[in-house]
């Protein structure tokens, strides 16, 4: 529990520090989360297309486990909650993980890079190296995948202009697992 406590503090106190930053450079996070659920027609497509996006990039991720022949490590597996206590909590951080990785990820970090190298390609892989980095305590075989994955989750924030699929696809597999391993668990 304290673990999940500390993780989802340090998460949101990075995303004040953007926040900060964007509101004396006179910008607002409004506009680093892009385009923005007007409808309920643009709600549902961006969950439509979250479900797309984690069924395409499981498979990918799937394939890579078996070239990579990766194996959840036990700081991994220590992760996932048991009991119901911790499922709740568990569900809280993949929220915030959702909603503040992407925004510093794919929101500010994939913005930035993408800036100084004039090209929106570089601002995708080196961002997506970076989140891989961010999940090295998963293991280097687990950070090349996540490295792949958050690469795949910067095209998706870049073609959509919009970061709002992403968090939601991101919060769907971190707490649909999460909470899948810790129900088996009890």
């Amino acid at each position: 529990m304290a673990g999940y406590l500390t993780a989802a503090v340090f998460e949101w106190l990075v995303v004040a520090f953007i926040w900060m930053g964007l509101r004396l450079r006179r910008n607002s996070l409004r506009g680093l989360l892009g385009q923005r659920w007007l409808s309920w027609r643009r709600l549902l497509q961006d969950l439509g297309l979250a479900v797309i996006f984690l069924v395409v990039s499981n498979i990918i991720l799937a394939v890579l486990a078996v070239a990579l022949k990766a194996k959840p490590s036990q700081a991994l597996r220590s992760l996932y909650p048991k009991g119901t206590g911790e499922i709740i909590a568990f569900l809280l951080l993949s929220l915030t993980a959702g909603i503040c990785e992407e925004i510093i990820f794919r929101g500010y970090l994939q913005r930035q890079l993408t800036l100084l190298s004039k090209s929106a390609a570089t601002g995708v892989i080196v961002q997506g190296i970076l989140f891989g980095c961010a999940h090295g305590y998963q293991g280097s075989k687990y950070m090349a995948m996540i490295s792949v994955y958050g690469c795949l989750f910067g095209v998706m924030a870049y073609w959509r202009r919009s970061l709002l699929p992403g968090m939601t696809a991101h919060f769907l597999q971190d707490g649909v697992l999460g909470l899948l391993v810790g129900l088996a668990q009890r």
